[in-house]
């Protein structure tokens, strides 16, 4: 036998409706920060080193006249490492990890978006449950982000508390 939900009506002024409100963007990054090492390999020490520092030169020279043209934000270079490995390719070159990255300001922009297009959400399916118990205007009493109005939930969208009235 199916079973549904029980409804018990009540004659009341105000209806307390808790909805959650989603929203995502995809925004391409605007910034990336590569990791890029330099390496040789060789039976004698010095000889490595040598190498080493003649293939991170240019590099260390490119990146300085870019950063001076302004087509990056910035670089820096750390102190060299000696150890037996060899995970790069034949000329001694290896990029280790790209990250992509916003800028703060554009962060910041897509955050307000995303978070008031999850408060429309939330509003408009606070909307449906009032017009399926045939109240008709609804006011937001709270807006909270994840984990401020009650509940322990993992990850849920932001929720919102609404009051319906006839």
């Amino acid at each position: 036998m199916p079973r549904h939900p029980s409804i018990t009506v009540y004659t009341m002024n105000e209806v307390i409706i808790t909805v959650r409100g989603e929203s995502e963007r995809r925004v391409a990054p605007e910034r990336a920060v590569a990791h890029v090492t330099a390496t040789a390999d060789g039976p004698e020490r010095g000889a490595v080193v040598e190498r080493t520092a003649a293939l991170a030169e240019p590099v260390r020279t490119d990146l300085g006249a870019r950063k001076s043209a302004g087509r990056i934000a910035d670089w820096s270079s750390q102190r060299m490492s000696v150890w037996a490995d060899r995970p790069w390719n034949n000329e001694g070159r290896q990029l280790d990890l790209v990250e992509w990255q916003l800028t703060p300001e554009t962060r910041a922009h897509v955050e307000r978006e995303v978070a008031t297009d999850a408060v429309a959400v939330a509003v408009a399916r606070a909307r449906a449950y009032a017009g399926a118990i045939d109240r008709s205007a609804v006011e937001p009493l709270q807006i909270a982000d994840l984990g401020l109005l009650g509940g322990s939930s993992p990850e849920p969208p932001p929720r919102a508390c609404s009051r319906a009235r006839r």
